[in-house]
């Protein structure tokens, strides 16, 4: 058998596939610890929380019991005498093992996918909750991947999307994503607002009888950054982004014309979704992990050539080389340097944010002005990361085969 075809070969046997997708995914992420081990104990706040709800999730208490998701397969998992702080690294495992998958499916290469499955592994996607262990958001970015995958199977599609609102609610904000995905697999604007309605129906039944203290009016009582600290927010984001993905941005390139997104189209409705989720929330160190699915793209898209591969190995190797570098602490989610600018931000900000009511204008432009002036080169490489992201597609093109 030819080199070749023993690294295609496994991609006609299905089972074969997830038995390999499970052990590469256990793998990379036992691999992935050496960069940052999965803390001892679950995360000061929700991680808590979603570890006490796992002895029995069906009691509907807590202050966010509709996340029914992840507690209930942590309860489950206990019933086998698992920890919850042992379910959230097998969540990660599975999120590695489901991105295998689908790079599998598109490449046809134990290689090609493991290489993909490696970036991953080494990116923020997985990182950002080895300290902040024990939270839902594994679950939400694997569902994320799936959604991908089945866009054009609307049976499966839509619940898929209820099933990732029991994790978290979030997934609403990515609506527009979602019809123009269902749209362009085919389905037509009626229909598929009629589902997504129905899905919100079904989600908001749910949780009618739950005593919830994290609704809608919970975040707008505490949004004191909008709207005028919301271009701060953004700029932080960046920088964690940068922080959590670093060489890696690059392939943002060739995976935001995907058409595994939606094309250009759908990647600027799905970033429209991350960005309006810190309408709500300023969690900027969970949220830029959401930008691994249109990196994973990328690397899907290089990975099936062998210039591609060469590529993509030369980022993962340089990724996981300055990870340590730029998170020196492990506890310090979005890394060293979002924790010294965010800190005297955030105290800078605080006395002007006054419970129930935004930050005025005028301190809130003071604070992100001295930002800028305070760390001008660390935004500065900030913003040339970025602008190297969006500008790398004509010089990846040659190492990326057809769009995926």
């Amino acid at each position: 058998m030819t080199e070749s075809a023993s690294l295609t070969a496994p991609a006609s046997r299905p089972r074969w596939r997830w038995l390999m997708a499970l052990l590469v995914g256990g793998v990379m992420f036992a691999l992935s610890e050496w960069l940052t081990p999965t803390a001892a104990a679950p995360f000061a706040g929700h991680g808590e929380r979603f570890a006490e709800m796992a002895s029995d999730p069906f009691r509907f208490e807590g202050p966010f019991p509709q996340r029914l998701l992840w507690p209930l397969g942590a309860w489950l998992f206990g019933l086998l005498g698992g920890s919850p702080l042992t379910y959230s690294q097998l969540c990660s495992v599975a999120l590695l093992a489901v991105v295998y998958w689908f790079a599998h499916r598109r490449t046809g290469r134990v290689d090609a996918s493991a290489l993909c499955t490696a970036a991953v592994a080494v990116s923020g996607a997985v990182q950002v909750y080895k300290p902040m262990a024990c939270l839902s958001d594994p679950l939400t970015l694997l569902l994320m991947v799936l959604l991908v995958e089945f866009a054009g199977r609307p049976r499966v599609f839509w619940p898929l999307v209820l099933l990732s609102a029991l994790s978290h609610e979030l997934v609403f904000f990515f609506s527009p994503w979602l019809l123009y995905m269902r749209r362009r697999a085919g389905g037509q604007w009626g229909r598929e607002l009629l589902l997504l309605a129905g899905v919100l129906g079904a989600y908001l039944l749910f949780r009618s009888p739950m005593a919830s203290s994290y609704g809608v009016s919970y975040y707008l009582q505490k949004n004191f950054w909008l709207p005028w600290l919301l271009p701060a927010l953004w700029s932080l984001w960046g920088l964690v982004a940068v922080a959590e993905f670093g060489p890696l941005l690059l392939l943002l390139g060739p995976g935001w014309s995907s058409r595994a997104i939606g094309g250009r189209g759908g990647a600027w409705l799905y970033m429209v979704g991350v960005l309006t989720l810190m309408l709500l929330a300023y969690d900027v160190m969970r949220f830029a992990a959401f930008l691994y699915l249109p990196v994973l793209l990328g690397c899907v898209a290089i990975a099936r050539t062998p210039l591609g591969r060469g590529a993509l190995s030369v980022l993962v190797v340089a990724a996981a080389a300055i990870y340590p570098v730029t998170h020196p602490v492990a506890s310090e989610q979005g890394g060293r340097a979002f924790t010294e600018i965010a800190a005297p931000v955030f105290a800078r900000i605080a006395p002007h944010a006054t419970q129930g009511g935004p930050v005025p204008a005028s301190p809130a432009f003071e604070a992100t002005g001295w930002m800028f002036t305070q760390w001008p080169w660390t935004f500065a490489v900030v913003a040339l990361c970025l602008a190297a992201a969006g500008l790398s597609r004509p010089a990846l093109r040659r190492l990326s085969a057809d769009e995926v």
